[in-house]
């Protein structure tokens, strides 16, 4: 069955499926998603270096309520701010992803990582009765830092030229 993408990329982005009640995970998985939450670091150093400052400080915060929830995965309103977080984040850097990424290697690169990161979100959700739903969000996390970057340097090189 081919995936649906449309139906994918509404779910990632509909707040209303916010379910506290949702994908609570036990320490020995929740500290690998963890330790991933702070690969969003990495182009928020990059973005606040070179003075991208909505976007470093978009990826920043999502990365401090990432760590938040995962550092206790229970249903709470850290879940809720999480989630909404992340769809605050997706939904500015896949905009200025669209505007911004212009060089060829990265318009490949960085369709490329959105393609992964929908299929990873997709697989997260698909097995989360199942050890493999970790390890596809923490390839989620990377993917979405990869593409993070992306966007950011593309920003940064548009500006220069």
């Amino acid at each position: 069955m081919p995936l649906d993408y449309k139906l994918i990329i509404n779910n990632m982005l509909d707040v209303t499926t916010v379910d506290p009640k949702k994908y609570v995970a036990p320490w020995r998985q929740s500290r690998w998603i963890t330790l991933s939450s702070l690969f969003f670091l990495v182009p928020s150093i990059y973005g606040f270096a070179n003075r991208e400052y909505m976007l470093s400080s978009i990826a920043a915060f999502t990365s401090l309520c990432s760590i938040n929830f995962w550092r206790d995965a229970n249903f709470s309103w850290r879940r809720t701010a999480d989630v909404i977080m992340a769809k605050v984040s997706f939904t500015c850097f896949l905009i200025k992803a669209i505007n911004h990424i212009i060089w060829r290697p990265f318009v490949i690169t960085g369709y490329s990582g959105g393609f992964c990161i929908i299929y990873c979100y997709y697989m997260s959700n698909k097995h989360s009765d199942s050890e493999l739903w970790w390890k596809y969000h923490m390839l989620f996390h990377l993917f979405v830092a990869c593409t993070q970057f992306i966007t950011i340097k593309s920003i940064v090189d548009n500006s220069i030229q």
